[in-house]
Formats: structure tokens, sequence, C-alpha cells
């Protein structure tokens, strides 16, 4: 999409008054999260806190009116302003959280580079949604050549070159960033891939392969198009950041549908062989939700550096906060992400039940919702409280 004048000095106004003047606090907050990650002793406890409402409401009113979803003509300007005040509202917050520009054109985007297509909410407009999985004897049908720059995929990857001319590549683009063969096969098959790994697992296997194949093909574009073999660090998923440019963030939700047995002989395995084939380390596997088995097998994996497993709501405590600590401990893993006060739990208490283990090494915390504030009247409050701790 073509760089337009008027667009491109609304961005430089917000890049000079929002974002350069915080060049120190992103330095510093890649430093402490880099060290961290590899075990490195740190001169703060990295912290991520979400932003409060007089924060967003200054944002707002900084930022131009929001354009409208039909306006297609403007998409890319729409989501890369949508990324931009995210970005804002992360460094006025006293954190650690660094930025990055997320392309944001679907979960299931990866699905248009075989020639399907996501559905939005309003016909050419709106959200993005899945499209209908493909039946078994379809899916076995796909080869590597199926897999090419179309769709939404190509949307996303002009999209990225788009948005490094617009902030002058100041601020990384989210690339490294993959569901994984797994993930995909369960989104071309749907619930046949589900059926075909206890039916038929040679077959399963044998998909899985196209999947790693075509899994890597995407993500080698992602990261042609941002740059990302001559980065110095790596952003990942939720504002972390990893040292050196061959490492990746990977998403697995799919996983607490499947049995003990299918993660053993599915999932662990054919993650860690497409980071393999890749060549690049997998810094944190995500999933939501709490399944113990695969948080168990995802911190006995040596080769994945952190866990996380985000709560689902309705869900908030079902993983044991103490337990999954010590798990980690004992594992030399990192647990980063979202834990929620306890009923009761006093504001500082909360804090401080996260501190000791961030402490140790094991955990790096986010305060998500401002519900969890409590005793605090505001983001700075919590975060001043934190790093005296």
């Amino acid at each position: 999409m073509k760089v337009l004048d008027k667009d491109k000095r609304t961005v430089e106004r917000i890049l000079d008054e929002f974002i350069l003047p915080y060049q120190d606090r992103i330095a510093l907050s890649t430093e402490r999260q880099t060290k961290f990650f590899a075990h490195k002793k740190v001169d703060a406890c990295p912290i991520f806190i979400e932003p409060d409402r007089k924060i967003v409401e200054i944002v707002n009113k900084a930022f131009p009116s929001k354009i409208k979803e039909e306006d297609i003509e403007q998409e890319f300007f729409r989501i890369l302003l949508s990324a931009l005040r995210v970005a804002v509202e992360t460094l006025m917050v006293n954190n650690d959280r660094v930025i990055r520009l997320y392309p944001a054109f679907g979960c299931s985007s990866g699905l248009t580079s075989l020639g399907m297509k996501q559905k939005r909410t309003h016909g050419n407009y709106g959200a993005y949604g899945p499209p209908d999985a493909l039946n078994q004897e379809e899916a076995l049908k796909l080869t590597i050549d199926d897999v090419q720059i179309r769709g939404d995929i190509k949307k996303r990857l002009d999209f990225i070159k788009y948005a490094r001319a617009m902030v002058n590549d100041q601020i990384p683009i989210l690339n490294s960033y993959a569901g994984g063969p797994f993930p995909f096969a369960c989104d071309v098959m749907g619930t046949d891939f589900m059926m075909l790994t206890a039916t038929d697992p040679k077959l399963a296997h044998e998909f899985l392969e196209f999947c790693m194949e075509a899994t890597k093909k995407m993500l080698m574009w992602h990261r042609d198009a941002a740059g990302a073999d001559d980065c110095k660090n790596t952003v990942l998923g939720g504002g972390s950041v990893a040292k050196g440019s061959r490492v990746m963030q990977m998403d697995i939700d799919q996983a607490v549908m499947f049995s003990p047995e299918a993660i053993d002989e599915f999932i662990i395995p054919s993650t860690c062989e497409f980071a393999k084939r890749c060549n690049i380390k997998i810094q944190t596997l995500h999933y939501c939700g709490w399944y113990e088995y695969f948080s168990r097998a995802i911190a006995k994996e040596k080769s994945i550096g952190t866990l996380n497993n985000n709560p689902v709501p309705g869900k908030l405590h079902d993983a044991p906060f103490e337990e999954v600590m010590k798990l980690c401990a004992e594992t030399n893993t990192t647990y980063l992400g979202y834990w929620p006060k306890f009923i009761n739990e006093h504001s500082k208490d909360y804090l401080k039940r996260l501190n000791k283990w961030a402490k140790e090494g094991v955990l790096f915390p986010e305060i998500r919702p401002t519900s969890d504030f409590g005793y605090f009247a505001s983001s700075a409050q919590v975060a001043d409280y934190w790093y005296q701790l």
C-alpha cells in the first residue's frame, strides 16, 4: 500500500513526541529482559504493568480520530495507528515491556497461503476470523508448492514492509511468532486431524511433515520481510525480548484438547523438530488455560526457555501458583505471564508474592487488569512499589 505524505507526517509526529524520548527506557528494559531470560543478574526484576485509565485517556487525545473499519483503503494506516497507540501507552508506564508493531491480519492468515479465505465480520472488512477447515481427503493432497504468497498472508507481508517504511525501522515488527506445524495441522484439517492422530498415527505424522515445511516457509517470509536476521535482539509476543536474532515464540493453544500420549508423540517432538529445521531457538512456548501435563512437558524440554500459560476467564486460579513456580525452578525454566490476585489478597502482599519468585530468576510477571492494582491508584504507584522491593 502506498505511503501517503500526510500519513507519514502523522506517524513522524507520534515518533518524535512519544517514542524517541523513551529510548533510554527501551534500552534499559531490553537489557533487563535479555539478562533475565539468560539467567544473569539484573539491576531490578523485570515486570509488565498495564496502563491505567488516565494514561489511556492521554494517549487517545493525542492520536487522530480512529479510522472506520469500512474504510478499506486506509486499512494499513488504521492498523499501524492502533499498534502505535499501544506502543505509546506501553512507554508511558514505568515497566519493562518493550514496544513492537503487530501485523494484525488474523491468527489464521497463514491458511490463506493455501488459497483458503478468512472470514470477515462485515463481508470485506471487520475482524478476521478463521476459514472453514478442509476435509481429510483435501488436506492430504496438499504439497509445499500449494503454499504461496497470496490472500491475507500477502497483505500481512506487504504491511510489514509498509510499517517499516512509515516508522523508518525505529520500532521492530513482531515476526518470529509462530504456531508451528501442530497448530497449522489442526487449523487446516480441523477435528479430522485430531481423529487422525488416534486412528492413523503414521498418516498424522506424514501430514505433520507437510505442515512442518509449510510453516517454516511462512516463518522465513515474515522474517525476511522484517529484516529479522539483522536484529541484535528479537521482540516476541506481549512485549518480551530475547537476545540474538535466532529466537522465536510459539503458540500451541490446541494442545489442551489432546491426551498426554499425543503431547509426547506429536506436539513436543514436532515443535522441537520445527525449531531445529529453522535453526531458531524457542524462547517462549505459550498456550491458554491450564494443562498440568503439557506445562510439565514444556518445562522438562531443555530446548524451550520459557513457559507461558495465561489463565482464562472463569478459571483464573486453576493453575497452582507455588507448584508451578517450584516446577520452573527445578527445570531452570522461566515463567512469563499473568498471575491473578487471590481473593482478599492485599495488593502489596500480591506483589511481594510475585517478587519472591522473580528474585529467584523464575518469574517474569505481568500485572494485567487495573482491578489488580487495588491499593495502588495508578500504574506508576505499582511500578514504584515493585522496583523498591
